[in-house]
């Protein structure tokens, strides 16, 4: 229920709705802000990432207790090449899929007492992250591009 604010502008697509927010585009090496959220990118490969931040709990994003994050930067297939033209795929390459996370830092605008962990594939929970005060670190050696922001796990 309710309305999404969703925008458009200097690369970057942004979706906000209640218990979601969306962030697609050039965020390598900047700064995006989408209501409470502001994450603060590194360069990347490309420059290019996605963003997904969810209340897991049914409340709002500034209110929730329970929140997954999702950064990623790229994913490739062992092997890929693209066209020199950037038109497309020349070679799809093999498994397995290799992943480049979305590193910086994410302030989530959050009330203090909540603690952060990095997730394998699966959903389980690899190792704590940094979380110092209400910002997420996105952290290459956490070895993930999934995280749980909550009061357990």
């Amino acid at each position: 229920p309710g309305s999404a604010v969703v925008q458009h502008r200097d690369g970057v697509f942004a979706c906000l709705g209640a218990r979601v927010a969306l962030l697609a585009g050039a965020l390598g090496g900047r700064s995006t802000t989408i209501g409470a959220l502001t994450l603060a990118a590194d360069p990347c490969t490309r420059n290019h990432g996605a963003l997904a931040v969810a209340a897991l709990d049914g409340r709002p994003l500034a209110a929730s207790r329970r929140l997954l994050v999702a950064a990623m930067a790229g994913s490739s297939n062992t092997g890929m090449k693209r066209k020199l033209d950037g038109t497309g795929i020349e070679d799809w390459g093999t498994a397995p899929v290799l992943v480049e996370p979305l590193t910086g830092s994410l302030d989530l605008g959050l009330a203090p007492g909540l603690s952060a962990w990095a997730l394998d594939p699966g959903g389980a929970v690899r190792a704590p992250a940094r979380l110092e005060g209400g910002r997420l670190l996105l952290q290459a050696e956490d070895r993930t591009v999934w995280y749980l922001v909550a009061e357990g796990p």
